[in-house]
């Protein structure tokens, strides 16, 4: 093994221990964050207005900056932890996503009788007409 491979190698084992780091600091953190969100009386959808919107998240955001004051956490791991705590809702959705849109296609399928794209634009004119 050549000295810049050995090098190369030392690099990203230092680099795997510094993201597990940052992970094992952040996670927890980020978790708390999920928490709060939830306890929260915060208005979603149309009950969500701009007139509003900073009056009643800013007793939310500050409980998150107290915190985050009392955990003494890095500046530069602010917008990670927010990232961090946005990852189970994303991959949630997909989840769920991914399922209601695969069962419309097997409904689909099972109502023309064959895969979907399989299905004419005759075919298909005719049912939307009827």
């Amino acid at each position: 093994m050549s000295l810049f491979d050995k090098l190369k190698k030392k690099r990203e084992v230092v680099s795997n221990q510094l993201t597990k780091q940052r992970d094992n600091r952040c996670i927890p953190i980020a978790k708390e964050i999920i928490k709060k969100l939830a306890e929260y009386e915060t208005p979603m959808g149309s009950f969500l207005t701009p007139e509003k919107t900073k009056q009643d998240y800013t007793p939310l955001a500050e409980d998150i900056l107290k915190l985050l004051l009392e955990k003494d956490v890095l500046v530069g791991d602010v917008s990670f932890i927010f990232q961090l705590a946005l990852q189970p809702y994303q991959f949630l959705k997909e989840l769920v996503t991914d399922s209601v849109n695969d069962s419309i296609t097997k409904a689909a399928e099972k109502f023309w009788g064959k895969e979907e794209t399989k299905v004419t634009m005759k075919e298909l004119d005719k049912v939307l007409k009827s």
